[in-house]
């Protein structure tokens, strides 16, 4: 049983990598053209991007050792550089993660069995329908959407954490 589970993990997980390699390599949207973009464009200091501090330090940080990277010459240079920009590359890592780290977070949240009694068949559907909508939601690709959807699903894990282990101590 417990192989199972990982191998629905392991397989979720990769479905999770798979669908964002789909959603920013299979097509590009046309609303914002960032494969392109060879810097972290200047929008994203202001506006409301500004408030967005935590996810614009993630992006600079994976931008800036990712241009470290390729100023020496890396054999897959080209080929990297024609399917689009380091910057947008560079989104595409920092999304991917933060959607594999949301699902693992979706997994944990839907493990505490106080408050998510479902069967393992619906979790896996459940599961499945979550990580599709989070890479739908990236038509317009932004560096903050999945980090501050993660960031979330931390807190409400760690707020159901907390309810289970009071609730336990009180009866």
């Amino acid at each position: 049983k417990n192989l199972n589970e990982k191998l629905d993990l392991f397989s979720l997980i990769t479905l999770s990598i798979v669908v964002n390699l789909v959603v920013y390599y299979g097509f590009t949207s046309a609303y914002n053209n960032l494969t392109q973009v060879s810097k972290i464009p200047e929008q994203y200091y202001s506006s409301v991007y500004r408030y967005r501090v935590l996810s614009r330090e993630i992006l600079e940080m994976v931008f800036n050792g990712a241009q470290k990277i390729f100023k020496g010459e890396v054999s897959s240079q080209p080929y990297l550089l024609s399917k689009g920009s380091l910057f947008y590359h560079t989104l595409f890592v920092i999304n991917t993660f933060f959607s594999v780290a949301s699902l693992l977070l979706i997994e944990a949240i839907f493990s505490i069995k106080r408050f998510f009694g479902i069967e393992k068949e619906n979790k896996l559907l459940l599961t499945l329908v979550l990580i599709i909508l989070m890479a739908i939601s990236q038509y317009v690709v932004t560096f903050y959407d999945n980090s501050a959807l993660c960031f979330l699903l931390l807190s409400i894990y760690f707020v159901l954490k907390y309810k289970e282990t009071h609730r336990s101590e009180e009866h």
